[in-house]
Formats: C-alpha cells, sequence, structure tokens
C-alpha cells in the first residue's frame, strides 16, 4: 500500500509480467509522475483507490491474468463486474461497457475526459468514484439504485444530471462544489444528507418531491430557494428555518442574515451542520419549556457571535463538534444527558460552568472541552469511566477537578497544560495507568495521590510540574520516559520496600535539577555512592541529576548502563568504567551532562546507544577508548554523539604557542572507591 506514493519524481516503476505479486494496495503510485502501469499475470487482488491522483496515461494488463482485463481504458475486475480504475491523463470521451455492475472507490477520480455514457447495467456508483472530473453533464441510468458519499463531488462544470428514477437517497457531499444550474429530484427520494448540494452557487432554486422525509443538515446553500408540495413533510418557518409539520426537527437554515433566532417549543431534534458557521446570528434563544433532547455534529460550530438564551437542561444527546468554537457560551447544565461528542465544547473559551455531576454520562470522549480558558472548577460525572484524548487539554485556568471512583481511564493529554494544583486518584481503583502528558505543563500541580492499583506513569505524564516529593506507589512497575521532566521542584524520591520498579525509562528525570539524593528502602534495588542499581549491581539505573559527586567509578560487576541513567547529571566531572565489565551503554545515558570533561570506554563495551553522549560539549581530548575499530569510533562520533575531539590523543593537540596547550589536566585519582 503506497509504495511508491508521493515519488513526484518517478516515472517508471517496471514489474515484470511474471512477478510473484498477487495483490496490489490503494494510492501505490499517488502523485508520482508514472505515466504507464502494467498489472502482473498472477495479481489476484487489486485495491480500491489504486490509481487515486496520478498521471497515468494508461493501464496495460498481462494476458495471462485471469480476473483483470483492459476495456476502453478501464482496468476490470471480470469476476466481480467492477470498474477498478481508469487513467486520468487519458483522452478522449468515455463509454464503459455493458455488463459493469458497479465502480471502485476512486475509480475516475481526478479524469480529464469530456464526456462520459454509463452502462445500462450499472447499480451503484461508489464514493468518490467521479469526483473532479471534467464533465458538463450525465445521465444516470435508471438501473442505479445506490449513490455513494462524494461520487461527483468537486465536478466544476458539471451543469446537468439526470437521476435514476427509483432512487431514495442521496448522500452526504454527493454534488458538492459544482456548477449545477437545476435538478430534478426523483418522486421516490426520501432523504438527502448533508453538503449534497452545497457550494452549487448556479443552483437557485429547487423543487422537493413529496415523498421527501429527511433532510440531514446543511444540504443546500443559503438563499437557494426551496418548494414544498402540500403534503410535504417540510416546511420553511418565517426565520428561514427547515422544519418538519409536527415542529419536532429543524433540518437546516437557509437564511443569511438574521441577527436572531427562536427555536420553536416543540423542537426535540437539531440536526447536522444546521447553524454551523453562521457568524452573523448573535442570539439563539430558547423557551422555557423547551422540549429539545438531541444536538447532532457540528450544529452550531463556529457561531463565534452567538449566544445561547435559555439552553435547555434536558439535552439528552449531543454530538461531535456540537459547539465547537462558540466563544459566547458561558454555561451549560447537562444533568440529563447520556452522552457527548468528541471535541463538542473544545475552544468554548467563555464556558464557565459545566454542571453534569448528576448525569449518566460515562464518557467524555477525545478534545470535548479542549482549549476551555475560562474553566476553573469541574465535578466529573458520578459515573464517568472514560476520559479521552486532550479531553480537558489546554484548559489554562482550570484548578480543581473532583474524580469519582468509577473512572478508570484518562486518556493521553487529558488534563495538559491546566492550573491543577492538586489531584487525587485515590478513590480510582480500576485505573492502572497514568498515560502519556497526561498532567503534563501543570506548573502549580504540587501533590498527586496515586491509584492503588497504578502500575505506569507514562511518557511525560507530569512533565513541567511543581511536584517536589515523589513517594512511588509499591504497585508501579514502571516510570517511562521523561516522566517527570523538567520538574524543577522534585528534590526528593521514595522508593518503598515492596515496590514492583522494574524501568525507569529515559529522561524519566530529566531537568529535574533539584534531586540530590534518591531513597529506597527496597530489596530489589541498593543505593550506592547515591546512584540506584539492581541488587546485584549488574545494572546502574538511576544517578541523582544534582548529586554533588563529581567523580563517579562504576563498581566492576556492572554491566549495563540503563537508558537516560546519568541524563541531565550537571555536577558530573568525571567517569571510570573499570575493565570487562560494562557492555552496554543505553540511549542517552550522558545526555545533558554538560559538565564531563572525562570518560574511558573499555575493551568490554559492545553496544552504545543513541545520543548517549549528547550534548557532553565538555569532553575533550585524551578519553580512554580501547576499542580503535574505525567503525566503532565512527558510531560513537555520529550515533552516539560523542565530541570527535575527545577521541584524539592530547599530544596532537600541541601547538607550538605553549600557552594554547589543550591537555587535559584532569586528575585521574579522585574517584570515589565503589563497594
Amino acid at each position: 500500500m503506497s509504495c511508491f506514493a508521493f515519488c513526484s519524481s518517478l516515472e517508471l516503476v517496471d514489474i515484470p509480467l511474471d512477478s510473484e505479486i498477487t495483490e496490489i494496495g490503494k494510492w501505490v503510485i499517488r502523485m508520482s509522475k508514472v505515466k504507464s502501469f502494467t498489472i502482473p499475470s498472477k495479481v489476484t487482488s487489486i485495491m480500491a483507490e489504486i490509481f487515486e491522483y496520478c498521471y497515468l496515461e494508461e493501464i496495460l494488463v498481462s494476458r495471462d491474468n485471469k480476473i483483470f482485463t483492459i476495456t476502453n481504458g478501464i482496468l476490470i475486475n471480470n469476476e466481480t463486474k467492477t470498474a477498478v480504475a481508469y487513467p486520468s491523463r487519458k483522452t478522449g470521451d468515455l463509454v464503459i461497457p455493458e455488463g459493469i455492475t458497479r465502480f471502485a472507490s476512486s475509480a475516475f477520480v481526478w479524469s480529464i475526459f469530456p464526456s462520459v455514457t454509463l452502462p445500462s447495467t450499472l447499480t451503484s456508483i461508489a464514493s468518490y468514484s467521479m469526483t473532479q472530473i471534467q464533465i458538463t453533464e450525465i445521465d444516470i441510468p435508471d438501473s442505479v439504485t445506490i449513490i455513494y458519499n462524494n461520487a461527483f463531488a468537486g465536478c466544476k462544470k458539471l451543469t446537468r444530471v439526470k437521476l435514476p428514477k427509483g432512487l431514495n437517497l442521496l448522500p452526504e457531499m454527493c454534488f458538492w462544489d459544482t456548477n449545477l444550474s437545476s435538478i430534478e429530484l426523483p418522486d421516490t427520494l426520501t432523504r438527502i444528507d448533508k453538503g449534497c448540494f452545497m457550494k452549487c452557487p448556479n443552483l437557485k432554486e429547487v423543487t422537493l418531491p413529496e415523498n421527501l422525509t429527511q433532510l440531514n443538515g446543511q444540504v443546500f446553500d443559503p438563499g437557494t430557494k426551496l418548494y414544498f408540495s402540500g403534503n410535504s413533510n417540510f416546511y420553511i418557518n418565517d426565520e428561514y428555518i427547515i422544519m418538519t409539520r409536527d415542529n419536532s426537527t429543524i433540518s437546516q437554515h437557509i437564511g443569511t442574515s438574521q441577527t436572531t433566532i427562536n427555536i420553536h417549543k416543540d423542537v426535540t431534534l437539531i440536526k447536522k451542520s444546521v447553524f454551523s458557521g453562521k457568524n452573523f446570528i448573535t442570539r439563539m434563544v430558547f423557551p422555557s419549556d423547551s422540549k429539545l433532547e438531541t444536538i447532532l455534529e457540528s450544529a452550531f460550530t463556529d457561531c463565534t457571535k452567538m449566544e445561547f438564551v435559555n439552553l435547555p437542561i434536558y439535552i439528552k444527546s449531543i454530538g461531535n463538534f456540537a459547539f465547537q468554537n462558540c466563544q459566547k457560551l458561558q454555561s451549560i447544565v447537562l444533568n440529563s444527558c447520556r452522552s457527548i461528542g468528541d471535541s463538542s465544547f473544545s475552544n468554548c473559551i467563555a464556558l464557565s460552568s459545566v454542571n453534569f455531576e448528576q448525569s449518566d454520562i460515562i464518557s467524555i470522549p477525545d478534545n470535548c472541552f479542549y482549549g476551555c480558558t475560562s474553566l476553573t472548577t469541574i465535578k466529573l460525572p458520578l459515573k464517568l469511566k472514560y476520559i479521552g484524548i486532550s479531553s480537558f487539554s489546554r484548559c489554562s485556568n482550570l484548578n480543581i477537578v473532583t474524580f469519582h471512583d468509577s473512572l478508570t481511564t484518562i486518556g493521553n493529554n487529558g488534563f495538559q497544560g491546566c492550573s491543577l494544583l492538586s489531584v487525587d486518584l485515590s478513590s480510582c481503583s480500576g485505573m492502572t495507568n497514568i498515560s502519556d502528558f497526561c498532567f503534563s505543563d501543570n506548573t502549580n500541580l504540587e501533590s498527586i495521590n496515586f491509584p492503588a492499583r497504578i502500575t505506569l506513569l507514562g511518557v511525560s505524564s507530569f512533565s513541567n510540574t511543581a511536584i517536589s516529593t515523589l513517594d512511588v506507589p509499591s504497585s508501579v512497575y514502571q516510570i517511562s520516559s521523561n516522566a517527570f521532566y523538567s520538574c524543577q521542584s522534585l528534590s526528593t524520591i521514595n522508593i518503598p520496600a515492596d515496590s514492583s520498579l522494574e524501568f525507569i525509562k529515559s529522561g524519566a528525570f530529566r531537568d529535574c535539577f533539584r534531586i540530590a539524593s534518591i531513597n529506597c528502602e527496597s530489596t530489589r534495588y541498593r543505593i550506592v555512592t547515591e546512584a540506584l542499581f539492581d541488587r546485584q549491581q549488574t545494572s546502574l539505573i538511576l544517578f541523582p541529576p544534582v548529586s554533588q559527586v563529581k567523580f563517579f567509578s562504576l563498581p566492576g560487576s556492572t554491566v549495563t548502563i540503563s537508558e537516560g541513567a546519568f541524563m541531565s547529571c550537571v555536577n558530573l566531572v568525571s567517569i571510570f568504567i573499570p575493565s570487562n565489565s560494562v557492555a552496554n551503554i543505553s540511549k542517552s545515558t550522558f545526555d545533558g551532562c554538560i559538565n564531563l570533561k572525562m570518560i574511558n570506554i573499555p575493551a568490554s563495551v559492545i553496544d552504545v546507544g543513541e545520543d548517549a553522549f549528547k550534548g557532553c560539549n565538555q569532553l575533550s581530548c585524551g578519553c580512554l577508548i580501547e576499542n580503535k575499530n574505525k567503525t566503532y569510533i565512527d558510531s560513537l562520533i555520529t550515533f552516539s554523539k560523542l565530541p570527535q575531539l575527545s577521541t584524539k590523543p592530547c599530544s596532537n593537540m600541541i601547538t607550538k604557542d605553549c600557552y594554547r596547550f589543550n591537555v587535559n589536566s584532569l586528575p585521574i585519582t579522585p574517584f570515589i572507591a565503589m563497594i
């Protein structure tokens, strides 16, 4: 799939006809300059969208292929009677042969043929199959019973369409951004979905069939004149709102200048995108006895100037993006609500009050309250189990959140960039992970009460917070990379006697410049000269970033220096590694040791990880590297970021000017002895 996609200079793909390839995925040469492509003999499966947005002039198929053939330039699957693809740069009119019953997705997308004749055997037109083609008119045969979304979207020259007589549904974006000047809808049509005739500036008026029962969201451009029969299920009220006859459903607003909208008391449903982007509306007024229960996707998206008056308190369901960027929305009561959608209140910068603690909501999905900068306090729903990715991220004034015992999951970045002072998750007995970046950038966060069964502290989960003491829960087995990165107040780490801790990942305490020591009561570890080792001292796990130890010698039993073990140890001046000891110096081991001037690398060291010496700019000449293999040394320099100068003997640095000697005069003797 996509193996040559976006290779903008690629002009040729030569596959032998007897190749063993049996399947070709989608977008295989997307946006390349390949003009001809051959399907080998053994190919039995070709995904839809195979040649989407490419510059093909011809498609060829091996004569020995038993499934695929070419007719009138079209790649056809003979078993399924499907038109799979067409070379978009092939010129001339197109006749699709009789016998074809369906199109694959994007089969003719972006093609330049000026006209097309469809077969009487065709039953379905797939999504995007004729998007952005150059035709001016098309007759769709009555054999077609289903057309999928975006089928003719972006056909900017298309002025006339004859629809099949038995069609029931026109899907989302079907004729979006076309040049249609008129459309005759079949009497059988019962449903038209969002965006179907949007961005059709020449479509001035439409007569809707009597059997139409569903208009789902913004179907027509504002200002389009719509005509309904006397028995139609719809009418247009005085505020240019398309309503159902019983006033229960708002399908679309087609007005262009109203500043105030009054919602009928019997409305129970507002459909997709009804008021989306209507910045000229400044007031949305609901009656006190409103029956509104459901607001669908994007209903009020980007209504940046809209004030909501008497927003009903009995709403049961709110769709994705429903109030996104409603910058005047100040409060909402959701205690009757059962579900809310992704990003439903994101960037509602004036939203200061959300009342939903007594609701039946069990999930707050991704980005739900992202960027709600006026929120200061939240009492989460009592039944809440799940908080999605970035649900409250960048709520920069949110300082108090009440968590309840039903909560089991907080997604990545859940509360990133808030102003929490403390976090109490102690009642959340089902929670086992603190996710990546969950509470990062809460610069005032001083304390955290962990769940009783917590096992994992995720990547950057508490980075850039004000935590001063970390009491590692006994159930935690991993502290992930950068978990406490840049916690400037963190000075004490306590590991209990019954600790399950096995992994401290790279940079877990990077730039924590107040950690001078680690307190460990667990028999699984040993503290030796302030460094944390496993019990057998075979692995050095962590050295306190601001330990006052300047000269450090590893014990002869050490085999591995763990990832990021010495990261940001700014006081270290010299490291001594005994012969026949360390075999692995892991990734980022000495990253940020800005004052490290001397280290030896004995022959026992086989692997040195990526960026192991990144930022060790004080390492100068004379560092003893016993392995003189050129490839090994080159890897130290390019992969592990050891300064090149440190690999040179100091004698090579002496110049004629004695005052410019660059000899490393660091004493060799003052290493601290290790037991």
